[in-house]
């Protein structure tokens, strides 16, 4: 088996989650419940993307926020009454489920050179355009001439 990562999230009902995550195409993979009185853990997919639904108290934070990246965003977003938000990386919409955790629906927009990128230390930057000049505040990524360090003048 290849290794996965599944969120788990937080939820109240796990038969009123799936109801409510099956409309964005995501069936059952498996319930656990260790008698009728205990709370209960079901594995959802849909596609590759798997969640875990848990109503164990303390197995994860409640209002989790969730990425899915999908093929036709325009699509998904119509057929639940969305409108798609555009950012300089991505088209997406988020909705929110019966517990209050987020799912966000994206399509990755093609590279096209004035993509956000994000550098090698973390920090967002804007690729420069073709007419600016270096180091105009333009969105110039200058991260590698930047000190965060403290300076120690003792």
């Amino acid at each position: 088996m290849a290794e996965q990562f599944v969120p788990v999230i937080r939820v109240a009902d796990v038969d009123r989650s799936l109801e409510w995550y099956s409309e964005f195409g995501f069936t059952e993979e498996f319930t656990s419940r260790f008698s009728d009185d205990f709370p209960a853990y079901r594995a959802i997919s849909r596609g590759g993307f798997g969640i875990h639904l848990s109503e164990h108290p303390g197995d994860a934070t409640p209002d989790s926020l969730l990425f899915v990246f999908v093929d036709d965003v325009e699509n998904l977003a119509a057929q639940h009454g969305c409108e798609v938000e555009e950012t300089l990386w991505a088209r997406s919409f988020t909705l929110s489920d019966p517990d209050g955790n987020r799912l966000r629906f994206g399509q990755q927009k093609p590279s096209d050179g004035d993509m956000a990128r994000v550098s090698t230390n973390g920090v967002h930057a804007v690729e420069e355009s073709p007419n600016a000049e270096p180091g105009s505040g333009d969105g110039t990524d200058n991260s590698a001439s930047n000190d965060n360090s403290a300076s120690n003048d003792n």
